[in-house]
């Protein structure tokens, strides 16, 4: 349960901008409303429990209905910003198979093919893959966690770490020149003679 509102948050980001350009903070207003109402929460919240449990179909159902509640809830906002009730199928899709390890993620997917366009669930299904290889990837090398990386510049050049690490930081564009700008001393063992 605790997952839904995290589901539909993550649909409320998707379509937020397009929602905002095209109804203004009104639109917003009443698609927060829309997709936070108790018939789309509750679906959600059914369809992550449902697909935690293995029940796919009955899952892929819950995401149909808590979009479609959704699609109702705020028809003319998103019909005035071009948001297809198919796009808030693969949102709702996308949010509750994120929610999943990426077993059962597939899985959901597989079982969504028919409410969502097949490319658009390849689509995902790699980029959950990609996420999931992404996160155990020190466990599936066989590398140790380390406790503390040191980079070679921490103590051949401290200052351009610092430069480097504040422009990387704040990224502006005093930090980028104090990065490049040329040192005042030469570096190493090469000594400069001066003007002769």
């Amino acid at each position: 349960m605790e997952e839904a509102p995290g589901c539909i948050a993550a649909v409320e980001e998707a379509v937020k901008p397009a929602v905002v350009a095209a109804a203004g903070l009104a639109g917003y207003a009443a698609l927060h409303d829309g997709l936070y109402s108790t018939a789309v929460v509750s679906a959600t919240a059914a369809a992550v429990v449902l697909a935690r449990e293995g029940a796919f179909e009955r899952a892929v159902e819950y995401v149909r209905r808590a979009a479609e509640a959704a699609y109702e809830a705020a028809r003319e906002v998103f019909e005035k910003a071009r948001i297809t009730l198919q796009r808030l199928y693969e949102l709702f899709v996308e949010a509750v198979a994120r929610a999943l390890d990426y077993i059962k993620a597939h899985w959901l997917i597989i079982a969504a093919a028919g409410l969502i366009a097949w490319a658009f669930a390849q689509q995902l299904d790699f980029t959950l893959w990609q996420d999931h290889v992404a996160k155990f990837a020190p466990l599936i090398a066989g590398v140790p966690a380390f406790k503390e990386v040191r980079t070679v510049l921490s103590d051949s050049a401290p200052e351009l770490l610092k430069a480097a690490e504040e422009a990387l930081k704040y990224r502006s564009e005093d930090a980028v020149e104090r990065l490049l700008k040329r040192p005042e001393r030469p570096r190493g063992g090469a000594r400069s003679r001066g003007p002769t």
